[in-house]
């Protein structure tokens, strides 16, 4: 067996054997469940909450919140004793952590500059890449700040230890290749990819040099967004919570893909519980960050070839 495979199935299997409550596990997915449910079968999630009495930022912020207080608000029933829920700096990080994220969906760099009605495609396209990289950065330094100043030293190198299993995480992208072939000919999959094509909305915008400036900041908001579910959600809260961080996470990360298709959106769920457990125990995002941004760029491919 490849050894970092082997690594990796340790990872899980002491997972299993020393926090896994199947319990538990069925009551978060009931609570995920009717949340799916209500979003693809029912009104949708956001039309629920958007209400004329609410903001929309707070809005979002129950949406986030809701799945990831709930499954902490969940382990009292199935693991004792827990004392973490007892300490502020859990409750200073479980309100932050949604208020981060809402802010990176939120704010946006053309709420911040002026606009003008002469802008050519040109400006369009680059606008929308300045602003990828402008919310990568509002999701990235909170959370890192946040992170520094509650703990006062670099705990955990910040989830970015060297890794020593990129070959492994090489193997598993190449066993993902099929299913992304496979779900790129679906209509509603080429709804949403390639992004590049929702930035540069203009044919006559998409040059090699747009193209690749859009790839490589779409690469860069990837390793924000692996940052905070993988890094500051779980080993920020390893801390506080130890073990018990990585399914809350994984339930916020879930909800964040609600409005992607609803395999993308339910398989998120494990796709994060997955990761979460591998961070928890390597100290590492590199390998999930190159498992997501080789998904990614296989997936703007893939739907690029769909279109031409």
């Amino acid at each position: 067996m490849v050894p970092g495979l082997s690594q990796m199935l340790h990872y899980i299997r002491n997972y299993y054997v020393h926090h896994f409550n199947l319990g538990y596990v069925i009551a978060v997915m009931l609570v995920l469940g009717l949340l799916i449910y209500q979003n693809y079968a029912g009104t949708g999630v956001s039309d629920l909450l958007a209400t004329k009495e609410l903001p929309p930022w707070l809005s979002r912020y129950i949406l986030y919140c809701l799945p990831f207080f709930t499954a902490y608000l969940l382990q009292p029933l199935f693991f004792r004793p827990l004392r973490f829920q007892y300490k502020k700096g859990f409750w200073i990080l479980l309100l932050l952590a949604p208020a981060f994220f809402t802010l990176r969906v939120q704010l946006n760099l053309s709420d911040l500059l002026p606009t003008s009605a002469n802008n050519t495609p040109e400006d369009l396209s680059n606008s929308s890449v300045a602003n990828l990289f402008f919310t990568s950065l509002l999701l990235l330094l909170p959370a890192a700040l946040c992170w520094y100043s509650l703990e006062g030293r670099l705990q955990h190198g910040y989830g970015l230890a060297k890794t020593t299993n990129l070959k492994t995480y090489l193997l598993l992208l190449c066993i993902m290749l099929p299913f992304i072939a496979l779900a790129s000919s679906n209509p509603t999959f080429l709804e949403q990819y390639p992004r590049a094509f929702k930035a540069m909305k203009n044919p006559e915008s998409r040059t090699l040099v747009g193209w690749l400036s859009f790839e490589i900041l779409y690469a860069f908001d990837f390793f924000s967004t692996e940052f905070f579910f993988r890094s500051f959600l779980i080993l920020a809260f390893v801390r506080l919570s130890g073990v018990h961080a990585i399914i809350p996470a994984a339930c916020f990360y879930c909800c964040i893909h609600l409005d992607k298709p609803l395999a993308e959106a339910v398989s998120s769920f494990f796709g994060g519980w997955l990761l979460g457990i591998i961070s928890y125990y390597s100290k590492s995002i590199w390998g999930g960050l190159l498992i997501h941004v080789g998904i990614a760029w296989f997936m703007e491919l893939f739907a690029w070839l769909q279109h031409q």
